[in-house]
């Protein structure tokens, strides 16, 4: 292989990596202890389309919730769900993506943490 063609291999392969690395799409997870110190799993199923992201935020407080107006700008992730059943709560995430994990600040009007979600397998 001559090494203009080497050169033009690395460089797609490095490209390739960037733009995979960048997508939020598919099922990510966040295991941690309630405050009860048992197990607790929270949930995203995100399906990003051009910057527009739908899917779903699961947890055991909330349980399954459809994102709302979703946003992926390649750096910042955005949405919210409805936190209660009048519709009067909302928690909103904001995160940013760091190598293979997705960390997340959620807030509704009575507390925030921040989460870090990474990739499951699972669908």
């Amino acid at each position: 292989m001559t090494q203009p063609l080497k050169s033009a291999l690395v460089f797609v392969l490095f490209v390739a990596h960037l733009v995979s690395a960048g997508d939020v799409s598919g099922a990510w997870r966040d295991e941690f202890k309630g405050p009860d110190g048992k197990p607790a799993v929270q949930s995203l199923e995100l399906v990003v389309s051009g910057k527009t992201v739908t899917g779903t935020f699961t947890s055991a407080l909330g349980g399954k919730r459809a994102i709302r107006d979703g946003e992926w700008d390649g750096t910042t992730l955005r949405f919210w769900v409805p936190w209660d059943t009048g519709d009067s709560d909302k928690l909103q995430a904001v995160g940013t993506l760091s190598a293979d994990t997705l960390v997340i600040d959620l807030k509704t009007s009575r507390w925030c943490q921040k989460r870090p979600f990474r990739r499951s397998a699972e669908k």
